[in-house]
């Protein structure tokens, strides 16, 4: 069921229509009269953006965006692309009547403004606009790639037709029509996008309709039920995927004014029912048992990228490892992750899109996280992720193992002992060595060249202050740069494993939120030696 509501909080007598999201902010095409003579219509100047914050259900007082964007002439629709922090909207511009040069004629365009500081950059024109016609209107598909907008053009079917222009190496494609199935000999307008559909609005009879168009598939537009389509203009259509909410543009009946902003509540597959979705089972398991983990949690997060964006996730570590296999690893913020529980058996149903690629990643407790991508397919029902249990000590009690002491340091050559180096120092928020600060790596060399069969595992470990992916990272390479001294030492490579803990092994109790010493986070900062074979 469908409920619509006059927003009261910033609907006034006069224009309130075609709203976007800026971050917390609704953005939206006001009108103020100045005087008795201002009989605003649709195109004329004094048409501003506003402002105002949602605070729940509520929202704040309007205020007008930003000087910058808002110049004497008419500022209209546009949209934001939340990545790139850009926003573009429609602007009229003074361009030069060819045949009167001495005339100057108002035409829409669509202009972008970058986010900088709280504040907007100097707003600048796109490349394909064309002097004698009209551009305005902009929404935004595929992740910002992708830019649906109105233009009278030539070449079109009708007065106002609906184009697109694609993203590509850092410019927008010239403008192509979006075909018969979408334009009319009529005005199409207004359009917004919510996923794969492209809503718009049709003037029919001079009332505007809004219509639906999924633009995966080659099914016809469809106009939208009551009440979101009136005897009366309605247009504008923006969806709130996360607040299950949307809002439309309309001068129907029992608003505040003329044009009112208008909220809809309503089932999220009312609008959109991706025909590629599905469910998958995902399981994890205990590499070495095969058995079910309990308390683990994964993440599943959909990735677009292009070569480059790819090759930025990718750790500028790489290495060869002992078995002569290029490693790889992913960089991925932890804090941007939301992770779901997965059951005691081992199992959890997560949707997905059958034609998109996936970053998951798997943790749990005593086992070593996994990182992976994932590519969707028809078959695909189900996929398993195997987990590591982490490498700890033996729990055994063993006799003394035979040492080796030099400078008071003492090295143990016992296969399975684990000495804990404290005295490594690293420059601040660094993985670089100091100078003359390594002098537990020193004997361990001179131990590895007097004894040629030692092989030994480098575990590097952090503190708990900071971000738990930074520290990941940092411990990591961390136990590279120690493993790249002892190389410098003369210690082959092969004889070497590095990993890094980062924050996850904590030997105190200054975990993440509880108030420690200097000294008492340094305790968690070390370096640790396993002797392997």
């Amino acid at each position: 069921m469908i409920e619509l509501e006059n927003l009261i909080q910033i609907n006034t007598e006069q224009h309130e229509m075609s709203p976007f999201f800026v971050g917390d902010s609704l953005v939206f095409v006001k009108f103020e009269q100045q005087s008795r003579k201002d009989k605003p219509k649709r195109g004329e100047q004094k048409f501003d953006l506003y402002k105002s914050v949602r605070v729940g259900d509520d929202f704040s007082e309007t205020t007008l965006l930003d000087d910058r964007i808002n110049s004497e002439y008419v500022e209209g629709p546009g949209v934001y692309d939340e990545i790139a922090g850009i926003i573009y909207f429609t602007r009229s511009r003074r361009i030069e009547d060819k045949k009167r040069k001495e005339r100057k004629v108002n035409h829409l365009g669509i202009y972008a403004s970058q986010k900088r500081d709280g504040g907007w950059s100097e707003p600048a024109p796109l490349p394909f606009l064309l002097d004698d016609f009209n551009f305005c209107h902009p929404s935004l598909m595929d992740e910002g790639r992708r830019m649906i907008f109105a233009s009278d053009m030539p070449g079109g079917f009708g007065k106002m037709d609906l184009y697109e222009s694609r993203y590509f190496n850092g410019e927008w494609s010239k403008p192509l029509n979006l075909g018969a199935r979408i334009n009319t000999s009529e005005n199409e307008i207004f359009p917004t996008a919510y996923l794969d559909m492209l809503f718009y609005s049709h003037d029919t009879e001079g009332q505007l309709d809004i219509y639906g168009a999924n633009m995966t598939n080659n099914n016809d537009p469809e106009a939208l039920p009551v009440p979101i389509n009136s005897d009366h203009d309605d247009f504008s259509l923006i969806i709130d995927e996360e607040e299950k909410t949307g809002f439309i543009s309309s001068n129907r009946p029992g608003g505040a004014g003329t044009d009112d902003l208008y909220r809809l509540s309503f089932p999220l597959d009312f609008f959109h029912k991706n025909p590629y979705a599905k469910t998958i089972n995902v399981l994890v398991l205990d590499k070495l048992s095969l058995q079910p983990i309990e308390n683990a949690e994964i993440s599943l997060t959909n990735i677009n990228l292009t070569d480059d964006q790819l090759m930025d996730m990718l750790s500028s570590d790489i290495m060869i490892s002992d078995q002569d296999e290029l490693v790889l690893t992913l960089k991925t913020p932890e804090e941007d992750l939301a992770y779901l529980p997965v059951a005691g058996e081992g199992s959890v149903f997560v949707e997905v899109d059958n034609r998109k690629l996936y970053l998951v990643k798997t943790k749990a407790k005593d086992y070593d996280p996994n990182t992976t991508i994932l590519r969707m397919s028809d078959d695909l029902t189900e996929y398993t992720v195997l987990l590591s249990p982490k490498v700890q000590s033996p729990i055994e009690v063993l006799p003394p193992p035979p040492t080796i002491i030099q400078n008071d340091i003492e090295i143990s050559l016992s296969e399975g002992t684990t000495l804990v180096f404290d005295n490594i120092y690293y420059n601040y928020n660094s993985a670089e060595i100091k100078s003359g600060a390594a002098q537990e790596l020193d004997v361990l060399a001179q131990v590895m060249l007097e004894n040629l069969s030692l092989r030994v595992r480098l575990s590097s470990h952090t503190d708990a202050r900071g971000n738990a992916a930074y520290n990941q990272t940092l411990s990591e390479k961390r136990a590279l740069s120690a493993k790249k001294y002892l190389m410098q030492k003369g210690i082959a490579s092969s004889r070497m494993q590095t990993v890094g803990y980062g924050e996850t092994q904590i030997r105190n109790q200054c975990k993440e939120g509880i108030k420690c010493t200097a000294e008492e986070h340094a305790y968690n900062r070390r370096t640790e030696v396993t002797v392997i074979e």
